[in-house]
């Protein structure tokens, strides 16, 4: 084989190859722009309690360390859930959570959020944990009221009813309808 008919071969072998992460990168941001929608649409169907609503006018979505969804959380910050836009914060710590409304817990810091959770963490705060990266799903973790779970191909949701509404949220039929309900006492 000769320089002149390899040259094509490599071409396509080295556009391939540079097409690759690009093609993943795009699957990762559908993946992400799906998990905010269901953040957003989720967060419609809950009412959390008077005293936790002390902006009348924003609800602050929290991501737990770093923001797991990139570029994708944009696409929802600043949407209106009952009358109030929604606004971002990355916290470090629970401690750092008394503003926050909901928490997006990563896959990846799911241990670390659960020991902060373990000492009875009970405030109106609605916990989403991503878990859509094939962590064991049906069962409850500590401090997680809704868990976005690997449907097949597609994502789904859990609830730890029992726990919701141990904290004063409230999650409407419709919402419960969609998800699969998970039992915890803690």
């Amino acid at each position: 084989m000769n320089l002149r008919s390899l040259v094509p071969a490599l071409v396509l072998l080295f556009a391939s190859c540079l097409g690759a992460p690009a093609l993943a990168d795009q699957v990762s941001d559908r993946a992400n722009r799906v998990k905010a929608a269901f953040i957003l649409n989720i967060a419609k169907f809950v009412s959390w309690p008077a005293t936790a609503l002390q902006q009348p006018d924003n609800l602050t979505l929290c991501t737990y360390r770093f923001n797991s969804l990139g570029t994708a959380l944009n696409t929802i910050t600043a949407e209106q859930i009952s009358g109030r836009h929604l606004l971002s914060l990355n916290i470090k710590h629970l401690d750092q959570s008394g503003n926050c409304h909901i928490l997006l817990v990563p896959t990846s810091e799911l241990e670390a959020f659960k020991r902060q959770a373990e000492p009875g963490f009970a405030q109106p705060l609605l916990t989403i944990a991503d878990m859509t990266d094939g962590q064991p799903s049906g069962q409850p973790q500590t401090g997680v009221l809704v868990a976005l779970v690997r449907k097949g191909k597609g994502i789904g949701f859990e609830i730890n009813l029992k726990q919701a509404t141990k904290v004063g949220l409230r999650m409407r039929s419709e919402l419960l309808k969609l998800a699969h309900i998970v039992e915890a006492d803690s």
